[in-house]
């Protein structure tokens, strides 16, 4: 994980240009006339075409309302799409959609072999796919999707996948599995902007309405900023002493001394400033950009 500065992280991911292989990341091919309709069936954003090239960002759920996938939709045509998800649960997306595809004339195929996914900043990469991205905070990411056999051309890798995932750490953005798994309702991840309020039916909808226009949920995720590098005990407590939460990812800047981390705690406690202790650490809840951001797109 990356040991460089919070003010590094923010200048690579700012204002210079930067290019990753995404490890994390690979594709499964959609194509079919009842995509968008199958699509819309059983994840919770409004899928809709308005052009080639771009880019939807939507979760699968479970009847509950809890998390089960993320994935990125990339429209190569209406009746075409590139679905990006995490590597490591290729397979269940691949299992889930064919147990719900039941008439639905489309067609699943696994690119994982094929192509190679890179982000970085626009115009780094020839000859290849580019969509831009559907994420929150990357509005000067591109996604390039590239050709296995041509990816050897690639001369311009300038940062590690690491210093991005440090980066989404300290910007309180989630990932799988740490933040997003089968335990968690999304919006308990301050995922707002992947939920259509406006869409019609889909798998767990019931749940994140409810709470959208009923009541809240107990637990938030949070920024945590740490003095010093923390024990692999995950407990955050209050300032008295009172278990609040538990932290799920972490990374520690040696040119710093400090610990930059995500946990889930209880909402009351997840405040701007708030005094927290992981084991005999002291730290501070941060700044969350992920959350304002989301919360500000509840009110447009």
């Amino acid at each position: 994980m990356s040991q460089i500065s919070k003010a590094e992280l923010e200048t690579t991911f700012g204002k210079k240009d930067f290019l990753f292989l995404s490890k994390q990341k690979t594709l499964i091919q959609l194509k079919g006339s009842e995509t968008i309709k199958y699509l819309n069936s059983i994840s919770s954003n409004e899928i809709k075409f308005n052009s080639n090239l771009e880019s939807i960002n939507t979760l699968m759920l479970t009847n509950k309302g809890r998390f089960l996938f993320e994935i990125n939709i990339f429209f190569i045509s209406k009746d075409n799409f590139f679905v990006e998800c995490y590597v490591k649960q290729k397979k269940e997306i691949i299992d889930y959609l064919k147990k719900y595809k039941m008439s639905y004339k489309i067609g699943i195929i696994d690119l994982s072999s094929q192509y190679l996914l890179y982000k970085g900043t626009k115009n780094l990469v020839n000859h290849c796919l580019t969509f831009n991205s559907p994420l929150v905070l990357e509005d000067n990411i591109v996604n390039y999707i590239v050709d296995i056999n041509e990816a050897n051309k690639i001369k311009n890798i300038l940062i590690d996948e690491d210093d991005y995932i440090s980066w989404k750490i300290l910007n309180g953005i989630p990932s799988y599995p740490n933040e997003l798994n089968s335990n968690i309702i999304p919006i308990e991840a301050n995922m707002w902007t992947p939920i259509s309020f406006t869409k019609g039916c889909y798998i767990g909808q019931e749940t994140i309405a409810r709470i959208r226009y009923r009541g809240k949920v107990r637990k938030t995720l949070c920024c945590i900023e740490l003095e010093g590098h923390t024990s692999e005990v995950p407990d955050i407590y209050d300032a008295n002493g009172n278990s609040i939460g538990t932290l799920t990812s972490s990374y520690f800047s040696s040119n710093e001394d400090k610990t930059y981390a995500l946990g889930f705690i209880k909402d009351e406690y997840n405040l701007e400033g708030n005094k927290v202790k992981v084991s005999s650490t002291l730290g501070t809840i941060n700044f969350n950009n992920y959350k304002e951001v989301n919360l500000a797109y509840l009110e447009e």
